[in-house]
Parts: structure tokens; C-alpha cells; sequence
């Protein structure tokens, strides 16, 4: 499979303004697979601990809940 090819540019600061702004921003990404979106609601509590960790980490909530649901699937396939 071809991996896409992205040819737009934009600036990692635009690129967080339409991320932030709820734009879309996969143009600006090569992609392998298909993305599905999903929402997931969390207690306001869990968020602030969420936002905490990620901002001492230098990472987005968004990228820090990706790692660890991955990271969790990793393990649970290899348990089985």
C-alpha cells in the first residue's frame, strides 16, 4: 500500500490553531490507515489529571490518550 503524500505545508503553529479550532488537519499527515473518530467523555477530574501529566510531558491530551489505549491494546495481544 502507497503511503499519501501530503503537499500542503503549514507551520506547526497554524497546524495547532485549525487543531485547536477542531479543523481538520490529517492533509497535513501521511497516513497508512484509516482513521475513525470516536468520542469518549471523561470525569472533569480525570481530564485536569489528563492535562496535567500530558503538559509535564510536553504532549497533547489527545496524543498522551492515544499512547496509553495503544499501549494497552499491545499488552492485552500479548496476554492472550
Amino acid at each position: 500500500m502507497k503511503k499519501k503524500q501530503s503537499t500542503k505545508k503549514i507551520s506547526n503553529e497554524e497546524l495547532e490553531n485549525k487543531f485547536d479550532n477542531n479543523e481538520s488537519v490529517l492533509e497535513f499527515f501521511e497516513t497508512e490507515k484509516p482513521i475513525k473518530r470516536v468520542n469518549v467523555d471523561f470525569a472533569a477530574d480525570v481530564v485536569k489529571d489528563l492535562d496535567e501529566i500530558a503538559k509535564s510531558i510536553n504532549i497533547t491530551r489527545q496524543s498522551l490518550i492515544k499512547v496509553w489505549i495503544s499501549e494497552k491494546i499491545k499488552e492485552e495481544k500479548i496476554a492472550k
